[in-house]
């Protein structure tokens, strides 16, 4: 949803300027702004043609939306949310991290574009992770990080894509690279073309268009990674971490040998109530190895924790590199003389190192030889796991019964 788009629309309605509706409480009364019967409805026709949805009659009562928050709640069933699915923001550099273009002229950096780089440090360290994609040279993007003075790094860069192959191209590539699908990415650029080329040929990642760093930008930005918010995961570190991991791989012949160059350990056991939040991070960020493709908030966790119905396991992994946490988990529910497994999930970053199966294992120990039973929904995004349970030997169902 985008919100920046639909303060600018009622605000429009309202005939107040956009950065004095931004400061207003999003609990406090529209009416006390001005809003009455006949800008709402304006509001609500500008708001259809804008996003092309068409309001139900039931939610066109002014006296149940009297506030920010009200609006955005009624609003949140037209609009596919995308607080839990963009992880990842691909940036052109030349006008958008620094003024000009490196190479052929002079350039710098001016306030907005240091506050630019002050919020995607930020999101960082929230989790979120950056790259990069441009036409320029790669000695040239070299050396604007290297002279000029920003608080943005090369080393908070996971992934550059530098040359001259069309943008839609590199960032498939990027796709590739971090193994993420494309609905993860948020695309930032300054060109009408490019900002067009990719919502033509890569209509799932978000784009938007840099005009000035203004507080409707940051505002449109912020509300992509909500989610990510009390996040602590240092990605960035870990996906570094990952290519190394991967350069090792392709020089040994198999899975086992490559784990134990990298001296890998593997801890499988019920998880604890400290580790609800990270279980519940997971089940949001992974979908690729979600089998039954639920997301979990931290009160659920705690509650199969708490109760007698549910087991819940999980996996933490460490190699040479670094400690990975918790990669997976499972939740496994006890239904008379059988077992059921309601969820199986497994982190993108540790697909193909065979940690599934160490998982399995410890479950199967766990029910000492009682009838296993897995739940697999498809989605779009797990179709390519959807053999998981049939090849290890345990009859897929639907639902628990």
């Amino acid at each position: 949803m985008n919100k920046r788009k639909i303060i600018k629309l009622l605000a429009d309605s309202l005939k107040i300027e956009v950065t004095e509706l931004q400061k207003y409480d999003e609990n406090s009364s529209l009416v006390d702004l001005g809003l009455d019967s006949l800008g709402f409805v304006q509001f609500i026709v500008n708001l259809e043609m804008a996003f092309g949805i068409e309001v139900n009659d039931e939610d066109l009562i002014l006296s149940k939306l009297l506030t920010l928050n009200d609006l955005y709640l009624m609003l949140s069933k037209y609009f596919k949310s995308e607080d839990n699915s963009r992880k990842v923001i691909i940036l052109d550099c030349d006008n958008v991290l620094w003024n000009g273009v490196a190479g052929e002229e002079d350039i710098n950096v001016p306030e907005a574009f240091a506050l630019f780089h002050k919020e995607l440090t930020s999101l960082r360290n929230h989790g979120i992770l950056l790259c990069l994609c441009s036409k320029n040279n790669a000695q040239n993007i070299q050396n604007a990080f290297r002279d000029l003075k920003i608080s943005l790094k090369k080393e908070d860069i996971v992934c550059a894509k530098i040359g001259t192959k069309n943008k839609a191209e590199s960032i498939k590539e990027i796709a590739g690279d971090l193994n993420l699908s494309l609905d993860s990415f948020v695309f930032i650029d300054d060109s009408d073309y490019e900002i067009g080329l990719v919502h033509a040929f890569l209509p799932d990642v978000k784009t938007i268009k840099v005009e000035e760093y203004d507080s409707e930008f940051f505002f449109d930005l912020q509300s992509l990674f909500k989610s990510f918010n009390n996040s602590t995961i240092d990605r960035t570190k870990m996906y570094h971490d990952q290519k190394e991991r991967e350069k090792e791989k392709l020089i040994y012949k198999s899975v086992d040998e490559y784990n134990q160059s990298l001296q890998t350990e593997c801890i499988c056991e019920f998880a604890e109530e400290s580790q609800a939040e990270r279980i519940s991070e997971l089940s949001f960020r992974t979908n690729q190895f979600n089998l039954s493709g639920e997301h979990y908030s931290v009160n659920e966790i705690l509650g199969f924790l708490s109760g007698s119905d549910y087991k819940v396991f999980i996996l933490q992994a460490k190699d040479k590199y670094g400690d990975m946490g918790i990669v997976g988990a499972a939740v496994v529910g006890e239904k008379g003389d059988k077992y059921i497994i309601k969820n199986f999930m497994l982190s993108c970053r540790v697909f193909d190192r065979g940690f599934e199966y160490i998982l399995l294992d410890t479950i199967r120990k766990c029910v000492k030889g009682k009838m296993l039973y897995g739940i697999y929904n498809k989605t779009e995004k797990n179709e390519m796991r959807g053999t998981f349970y049939a090849d290890n030997r345990i009859k897929c169902i639907d639902n628990i019964v």
